[in-house]
């Protein structure tokens, strides 16, 4: 299987975009809403949803630690985007909603604990029971990059 860079493309729309935007959320929502719906609608024969949407979600969130706004307030906003975009893309959005958090968690974790903690406790207040199933994710994400040094 083909693989496609949506990280680094949804990295460097929310980069471009940082200095114009005093809203993390918006940011976040708009960026990942425009790249997910192309991305698996574009590659779904081809690259995995489950790998697009990590990737993408892992792309908006760096961009959004890069450029110094909310991580919080982003994370809340792509699981919002992903809920809305379910239908359209044709995945269960409770499967969007976790491949979301996995990317959402791979930048929490080099983020600061504090950080780490305020997104956490935002998903957990935003979407019931959503808050245990990122702190898991965060744990493996904190596993997987202590493994790799």
């Amino acid at each position: 299987m083909e693989t496609y860079d949506f990280e680094k493309l949804s990295r460097e729309i929310v980069l471009s975009r940082a200095k114009e935007s005093q809203d993390s959320a918006a940011l976040a929502s708009r960026a990942a809403r425009e790249v997910i719906v192309i991305a698996i609608e574009g590659t779904r024969f081809r690259q995995e949803p489950r790998t697009t949407v990590k990737d993408v979600c892992r792309g908006v969130m760096s961009g959004l630690l890069i450029s110094g706004k909310r991580l919080p307030e982003g994370a809340v906003a792509i699981l919002r985007q992903a809920a809305e975009i379910a239908d359209k893309v044709h995945v269960d959005p409770m499967d969007l909603m976790t491949w979301g958090m996995e990317g959402i968690a791979s930048v929490a974790v080099a983020a600061s604990r504090e950080e780490r903690s305020a997104v956490s406790g935002a998903i957990s207040d935003a979407f019931m029971g959503a808050g245990e199933v990122f702190r898991a994710l965060c744990d493996d994400a904190a596993a997987k990059k202590q493994k790799s040094g």
